[in-house]
């Protein structure tokens, strides 16, 4: 008979590695499953290199049977999002266990009861760690690999969080889209009917880099005020996550919309590096990680369309349709023909019929589970 479920505190950066490595011990045995890489993992844990924890902290959990690791959690409390939002709930994420429910129920437990110590009235995930990086439980969608900056787990995870109490909350959807998909001639004539000098579309500058990325962070979050779960990123967060972004970002690719001389909307397209990052299994870069990861990623065939925005008063005026249309154009010059659009919520009706529109179908489910305490 096995022995009981025991919860440790991976707390404190000497234990950052063992948190990290739960993950590769249980899923490297996954076809579709593809790591991160444990450099890029620390910098997003380590809340001494990441400015999400200026106005949130977290804890970490293990689970173990016998000394054996057999899953781990991270509970969150986002003071911002508790003061934007006006909801006093907790987070969980970087969710890995087990099909055990005893483990389960463990690792969600700990969670809830250390968020119920800060004020926590809801148990909400998985969000890791919020929504402006990797939100959701693949629910459908188990025989591909995930894109760049999206989840993958064993399908047995959703059960197992019904069978503790958490009910579906979200859905969020991902879309294939190809280029011999979308309806060029029809998206031209609809470009060329809604042509306005005064539109100009441009990739952003690298020589001036951060005055760019800044541009796309106010329109980030005036465009994405109202939507749901959205939580503005401070300029630290935002600048901290671009300078990841710039080591695998195509300038051709990530394109500003401007009306007049003001910039009105933006685009963010980046090369799927999920597909040479599937060749490095160990998420280490040293010895031999980092040649693998150069040497695929030169065959790189894929992109995702990351995020999109556009200022309120100039909506309804086709700037999406230019913006997919042209960035499917540039990314064709660059021998990418294929992509994703990831995450769209399931409820947002425009945003779904406009991808649609231009040839997406649908691919992957993620859903998002929640419980009163």
């Amino acid at each position: 008979m096995p022995g009981p479920i025991r919860i440790e505190s991976a707390d404190g950066p000497n234990r950052l590695s063992r948190f990290i490595d739960v993950s590769f011990r249980l899923n490297r045995g996954l076809p579709h499953w593809v790591p991160s890489l444990r450099i890029a993992e620390k910098g997003r844990l380590d809340p001494r290199k990441n400015p999400f924890f200026e106005h949130a902290e977290a804890a970490r959990f293990i689970a173990t049977r016998e000394g054996r690791p057999v899953g781990r959690v991270l509970a969150i409390w986002d003071r911002e999002h508790v003061r934007f939002q006006d909801e006093r709930v907790g987070f969980f994420g970087f969710f890995e266990c087990e099909d055990d429910a005893e483990a389960t129920r463990a690792l969600l437990d700990a969670a809830s009861n250390w968020l119920g110590e800060r004020g926590a009235e809801r148990l909400r995930g998985p969000i890791s760690p919020s929504t402006n990086d990797q939100c959701g439980l693949l629910v459908e969608g188990f025989d591909s690999s995930p894109t760049l900056m999206m989840p993958y787990n064993p399908p047995y995870h959703a059960a197992r969080f019904e069978e503790y109490g958490l009910a579906p909350y979200r859905d969020l959807l991902a879309f294939d889209l190809q280029a011999d998909w979308m309806p060029v001639a029809r998206l031209s004539r609809i470009r060329e009917r809604r042509a306005n000098a005064d539109i100009r579309v441009r990739p952003i500058d690298f020589r001036h880099f951060d005055r760019e990325i800044e541009i796309i962070r106010r329109i980030y979050n005036a465009a994405w005020e109202s939507n749901w779960g959205f939580v503005p990123m401070t300029e630290a967060e935002f600048h901290h996550v671009s300078q990841d972004l710039k080591q695998v970002a195509i300038a051709d690719l990530i394109l500003i919309a401007e009306v007049g001389d003001e910039p009105a909307a933006f685009i963010v397209t980046l090369p799927d590096l999920n597909e040479a990052i599937a060749h490095v299994r160990d998420g280490r870069l040293l010895p031999f990680g980092l040649f693998r990861l150069l040497w695929y990623r030169r065959r790189i065939e894929r992109a995702r369309v990351v995020t999109l925005g556009v200022l309120p008063e100039h909506r309804r005026r086709g700037l999406e349709a230019r913006l997919y249309l042209e960035t499917m154009e540039r990314a064709g010059e660059h021998g990418i023909h294929a992509g994703e659009l990831s995450w769209i919520l399931e409820e947002n009706e425009p945003m779904r019929r406009g991808i649609e529109a231009l040839g997406g179908r649908f691919s992957k489910r993620y859903r998002i589970y929640e419980k009163a305490r």
